[in-house]
């Protein structure tokens, strides 16, 4: 559906909340999701942008987080390390990586977050050797949460680290979570 998220999503903010918060939080996560674990850790679900939101600001709280960025960096990077179990690590993590190059994923980013968010497309205005400059175009209906910005820029900064690599440094020029028409980014590798 239009606005959805994959479970991907949920496949990490359950073992972020579980470190973070314990048993507690994680039970608390299901019960506003209404869904079982084993539903929201498999990654061909979906869930609503609306469900996703509210359980980011349920793990804020918990968390004792109030600054929308700074959590979201910190799930971001979390959601980026590297995870030694299947059950941990999610398709698209295997995807990136078999794609060989920050510049292959870049090129086809449009692409890989289709695969993961139904709120908003990403398209490629400018690519270079190591420079790209991405436009992420919210859904008519939906909407873009600051944590979900944030997460993408985090993802995209990570993506060259799976190469061992520096992060990438994305400067962003505009952002639809704080009411533009859109995200737009500079990215350097």
């Amino acid at each position: 559906m239009p606005g959805d998220m994959n479970c991907i999503f949920t496949k990490v903010l359950i073992p972020f909340v579980e470190t973070e918060v314990g048993d507690t939080g994680v039970a608390a996560i299901l019960r506003e999701a209404g869904h079982t674990r084993e539903y929201l850790i498999a990654d061909h679900n979906w869930v609503p942008l609306a469900l996703a939101d509210r359980l980011v600001h349920l793990a804020m709280e918990m968390t004792g987080e109030t600054d929308e960025d700074r959590w979201a960096r910190r799930f971001g990077n979390f959601g980026m390390d590297w995870k030694p179990t299947h059950e941990e690590r999610s398709y698209m993590g295997a995807y990136t990586m078999g794609m060989g190059s920050p510049q292959a994923i870049y090129r086809r980013i449009g692409a890989v977050t289709a695969q993961v968010y139904r709120s908003f497309r990403t398209h490629v205005v400018e690519m270079h050797s190591a420079r790209a400059h991405f436009r992420l175009e919210v859904e008519p209906g939906s909407f873009m949460p600051r944590w979900l910005c944030t997460w993408m820029k985090v993802t995209i900064e990570r993506y060259p680290t799976n190469w061992g690599l520096p992060r990438a440094i994305v400067n962003e020029s505009q952002c639809a979570a704080r009411g533009a028409d859109a995200c737009v980014w500079d990215v350097r590798w």
